[in-house]
This record gives structure tokens, C-alpha cells and sequence, in this order.
């Protein structure tokens, strides 16, 4: 079960509890060899910049054929319901999601086109997206195009809103790992089944700190990408003392937003310690770094939290 503090796109705050996943999954061959899920579920294409709900599970029916008709290529449908709580504002009643993924796949690297066909609303986007392995390094890239609107409109075809983010593996050795990480999004991208709209809690709802600092948990615990901002930036893991630590670091440009963005830097420390089973130890300090003649001051977090697994 996930508790309270699903961000919502007005409010940023729920107080309710709903369940994550109930589904049935089951296999045919009648077609080509396919898995099938039916019911409440996530899923996630590429690097999810067309489609990822982990926003909020889509109840619906997703079909995964991992090798089309023994082929390398893979094929991927999900559709559903998407409307649940949030239906309401965003002017979507029983909406309708559907969303495919076709990928050619080998060994080393693999290469994909995504296709949203309706999103939470009536979004329609599709992007590209490959991966590949080189010198046993990962690396990563979508590029993502939104062809209308939330509300059903459509951009001028000479002026689409576009989003790319790419990752690589930097360094592997032991313990010590570095993931470097790039994004790019114009300011009226927006899909609301997408990483750029991850589940995240609100820390600081009891301040109005909106148009200056970044809620903590929407970069602390998601990825590094935002609608009109470019980040640069590295993901770094390693064991301090049998003691897990994730770094956090970003370079901020607001390319895409009148007057820039305030923040320029962004930095996490994370650590986590299991204290017995299913009971974790969660520390974490975070600063939020403004440019230089901003009117309002760095930003500090300074947070521990119990985790209980079950």
C-alpha cells in the first residue's frame, strides 16, 4: 500500500490511501508467445518521457511479447482507464489510455519507437528512444515529441513541445558507481503519465515556496528532469562503513521559463541503514543553491525517516 502525499497537479497533496497493484497475468502462444496482466498495474516505455504511471497504477490490460512471432523484435500494448481522482481536474471523465511500444532488440544495444495514442486525457505523443552497452556501461536516450494537448488541442507543427534525456553509466568499480545524466523539456511539455510527473510527497506544504525552490522530493527520489529546465548532472553510490550513501547533483537552466529559473544547484546526500528486518533508517541533507542576486536565500533540508517494509 502507498500512503498519503500523491501529488496532484493543483494541490500537490492527497490524504487518501489506495492500493498499487492487483492484477491477473497469464500467458498465451495463439498469436506469438505474449504475457498479459489484467487489472491494476504499472508499466513504463523507455525512459518513460511518452508513458510511465508511476504517478498512479492504471487499471487495464497490458500485453508484453518479449520476441514478436520468434523474431528480435519485442511489442509492448497497454491499454485502460485513466481517470480515478484526478479525472475530475483534469476535464476527463472515464477517459480512455492506450499507449504501444514496438523495439528491436540485441544483444548489446536495443532501439524503440513509443506511441501514446491518449493519455490521462487526450494527450498524443510519440518518441525514440535506444540503449546500448559499451565497455559494460549502460547507456540511455529518449527523445519525446507531444503532438496535443491535455485539453485536446494542438501545437503549431513548427513549434511542438519536445523532451530528451539521456543517462550513462559512468564508473563501475566496487561499491563506487557514477551515473551521469542529461535532460531537456520545453515548458508546455506536459504528459501527465510520464516520468516528468512522478509520484513524490510534499514535504514543505505547510510553506509557499512555489516559484522559488523545487519540492525535495520531486528531484531527491525521481529523476532529474522538469518542464522548461535543462539539467546536467550525476547520480554517485557508494558504502561509507557498510552504510549505502546516494549523491545527488545537478546543474540547473531554466532555458525555457520567463526570466530563468532561480535555482542554479541542486545537491543530495542520502543514507540508509537497515536497523532490523523490514525496518530501515533513512538520513538525508539537501541544499537548494539560488542564482546569484535572487531575493531569497539557499535552502537546507535536514531529514530522517523511518522506513517500515512489508
Amino acid at each position: 500500500m502507498r500512503g498519503a502525499g500523491a501529488p496532484h497537479p493543483l494541490t500537490g497533496l492527497f490524504d487518501n490511501i489506495w492500493l498499487d497493484e492487483a492484477n491477473l497475468t497469464f500467458s498465451t502462444d495463439w498469436w506469438t508467445q505474449a504475457n498479459w496482466a489484467v487489472g491494476r498495474q504499472y508499466f513504463c516505455h523507455g525512459l518513460g518521457l511518452i508513458a510511465n504511471d508511476d504517478r498512479r497504477a492504471i487499471q487495464g490490460v497490458h500485453m508484453s511479447a518479449p520476441e514478436l512471432w520468434g523474431s528480435d523484435l519485442s511489442l509492448d500494448v497497454m491499454v485502460g482507464m485513466a481517470d480515478y481522482d484526478d479525472g475530475i481536474s483534469l476535464g476527463a471523465t472515464n477517459d480512455g489510455y492506450g499507449a504501444a511500444r514496438l523495439a528491436f532488440n540485441q544483444p548489446k544495444w536495443g532501439i524503440a519507437g513509443n506511441w501514446l495514442a491518449t493519455g490521462a486525457a487526450q494527450e498524443e505523443a510519440w518518441s525514440g528512444d535506444m540503449w546500448a552497452n559499451v565497455f559494460d556501461r549502460k547507456i540511455a536516450f529518449e527523445y519525446a515529441q507531444l503532438l496535443q494537448r491535455m485539453d485536446g488541442t494542438r501545437p503549431p507543427s513548427a513549434n511542438q513541445p519536445v523532451s530528451w534525456m539521456g543517462t550513462a553509466e559512468v564508473l563501475k568499480a566496487g561499491d563506487l558507481q557514477i551515473r551521469g545524466l542529461v535532460s531537456h523539456t520545453t515548458a508546455d511539455y506536459n504528459v501527465y503519465y510520464s516520468t516528468l510527473n512522478p509520484y513524490w510527497e510534499v514535504i514543505d506544504y505547510n510553506s509557499d515556496l512555489s516559484g522559488i525552490y523545487v519540492p525535495w522530493e520531486r528531484w531527491l527520489r525521481s529523476p532529474l528532469i522538469f518542464p522548461g529546465l535543462q539539467l546536467v548532472g550525476a547520480i554517485v553510490d557508494f558504502d561509507v562503513w557498510n552504510w549505502p550513501v546516494e549523491v545527488r547533483y545537478a546543474n540547473v537552466d531554466g532555458f525555457d521559463i520567463p526570466g530563468g529559473c532561480p535555482v542554479s544547484n541542486v545537491i543530495g546526500v542520502t543514507t540508509t541503514k537497515k536497523i532490523v528486518d523490514g525496518l530501515n533508517l533513512n538520513l538525508t541533507y539537501a541544499r537548494e543553491m539560488l542564482h546569484e542576486g535572487t531575493p531569497a536565500d539557499d535552502i537546507d533540508l535536514v531529514q530522517a525517516a523511518a522506513v517500515v517494509e512489508f
